[in-house]
């Protein structure tokens, strides 16, 4: 696969996993708000391919709480988490230590598309 398809399927992977995590949340996991704006959020960021796609490493946040919040107080949301969502904060911090090498990402998409 060359650079330019792999950069399509990560684009369509990320649309897909996307799609499933406010799917499976089904409300901002702060403030539970459930009409639209709702937004797939990563606790460790998707430069890490071992996170990017990983189910533990991702929460629904409405678009204030993850714009707002998060990523204005990344402190404050760390605590949070850790607090509230302990499973997804111990992910975050693994996924941050853990590199990936081919990855299959046809799996990885097939498997998010089957779950909506």
């Amino acid at each position: 696969m060359d650079r330019k398809d792999r950069k399509k399927l990560y684009k369509k992977l990320d649309v897909a996993f996307s799609k499933y995590i406010r799917k499976r949340d089904g409300h901002c996991m702060k403030c539970g708000r459930t009409d639209g704006g709702l937004q797939c959020a990563h606790i460790a960021g998707r430069r890490s391919l071992s996170g990017r796609w990983n189910e533990k490493n991702a929460i629904t946040l409405c678009y204030f709480c993850h714009l707002r919040w998060s990523h204005q107080n990344p402190l404050e949301f760390t605590v949070w988490l850790k607090e509230n969502l302990p499973e997804f904060y111990e992910e975050g911090l693994r996924v941050t230590k853990t590199t990936v090498k081919n990855l299959d990402l046809e799996a990885l998409f097939k498997y998010y598309q089957s779950k909506l």
